[in-house]
Formats: C-alpha cells, sequence, structure tokens
C-alpha cells in the first residue's frame, strides 16, 4: 500500500509546478494595469489618436498662415480634430517646419524660408491685455510658432503674452479655414 503512494506524491508535484509555471508564465505575459494605462495616454493624446482620415494628404505650397485663434481648454490634438472636422479636409503638416516673423524655421530654430512666405490671420476677439485688439505689429519678432496646433498664448515685444490657439497650416488651406472661422471658434470656446 506504501508503494502507491510514492507515485501519487511525485505526480502530484508535477502537477503543481507545471500548474505554477503556467499561472507565473500568464501573468507576465498579461500587461500591468500601469502598462495598460500609459498605452491608452499615449494613444489619445497623440495627434490624431482618433482620425480615420482617408482622403488625399495635405498640400506642401511652400507658404504658412498661422491663425492666432481664442484660447481653448481642449489640448492640441482634440482642437485640430475639432477644425479638421469644421474645415472639412486633413490640414496636418508633416514636413515639421514652423512659421515666426523672420520666417519658416525648422525643429532646430534654422530659418528655411524668408518672412514673405508667411501670412499671419489674427482673430478679432483676441485683445491684449489694454483691451486694444492684437495685430501683428504686437507680436515678438522672436516668438516661434510650431506646426499644426499649439494651445497656450502668444509673445507680445512688450514681454506680456496673450492666451491663444495657434493653428499653423500651409497657405493652400487658407481661405477654407477663414471661411469656417465663427465655427471654429464657437468650438474652441465651447
Amino acid at each position: 500500500m506504501m508503494r502507491r503512494y510514492y507515485y501519487i506524491i511525485p505526480a502530484i508535484i508535477v502537477v503543481i509546478a507545471i500548474a505554477g509555471i503556467v499561472g507565473i508564465r500568464a501573468f507576465n505575459d498579461y500587461p500591468s494595469v500601469d502598462e495598460r494605462l500609459m498605452e491608452k495616454i499615449q494613444r489619445e493624446s497623440s495627434y490624431g489618436a482618433n482620425l480615420t482620415y482617408t482622403g488625399p494628404e495635405p498640400v506642401q505650397s511652400g507658404r504658412l498662415t498661422v491663425f492666432i485663434l481664442p484660447y481653448t481648454k481642449m489640448d492640441a490634438g482634440s482642437a485640430l480634430n475639432a477644425i479638421e472636422s469644421i474645415v472639412g479636409m486633413r490640414l496636418r503638416d508633416d514636413a515639421r517646419s514652423g512659421a515666426s516673423l523672420k520666417g519658416q524655421y525648422d525643429n532646430d530654430g534654422n530659418i528655411l524660408a524668408p518672412a514673405d512666405t508667411i501670412r499671419f490671420v489674427i482673430d478679432p476677439t483676441i485683445k491684449k491685455a489694454d483691451g486694444s485688439p492684437l495685430t501683428v505689429d504686437d507680436l515678438d519678432k522672436e516668438f516661434l510658432f510650431g506646426n499644426n496646433v499649439t494651445v497656450g498664448g502668444v509673445g507680445l515685444k512688450d514681454g506680456s503674452g496673450v492666451g491663444a490657439t495657434i493653428l499653423v497650416v500651409d497657405s493652400y488651406y487658407e481661405d477654407a479655414v477663414k471661411a469656417k472661422l465663427d465655427d471654429i471658434r464657437a468650438v474652441l470656446m465651447g
């Protein structure tokens, strides 16, 4: 009778060991809550995370238009998605160039094209601290306007700033965006 127990005990140990190995492996393969949360945040915060655009790629004419629009509480990706939905076309510029009063610049701040390749459109509802309308002459010449959408503010040459949503697009889209400025303003000011 004792002899049978000698065979059963090793069999039970082998079964427990296999179950333990399989369980540990399954636990290690399953992403933790922190990893899943970070992945979700990265997906949702990336530009175009929820965009299923299938139309043609944006036109690159070599000229940029900077729209200085009312400040929004949306993040930049959501603001860009909303603006593209209103305008009805993709405005994203993958060239990664920005604009300043001095001209177009690359990611390192090097000037790529002269100032005459940049146009500015300032929403009339944007006012300086003294209540007067913001004009191009008020802008700091060193201020860099990033490409696509930036939510934050605009630096002025007197050292102050104005809260704004900045949209930098190829000038090819200027008329399409201007035609929808009232709708865009309404969404941004929410």
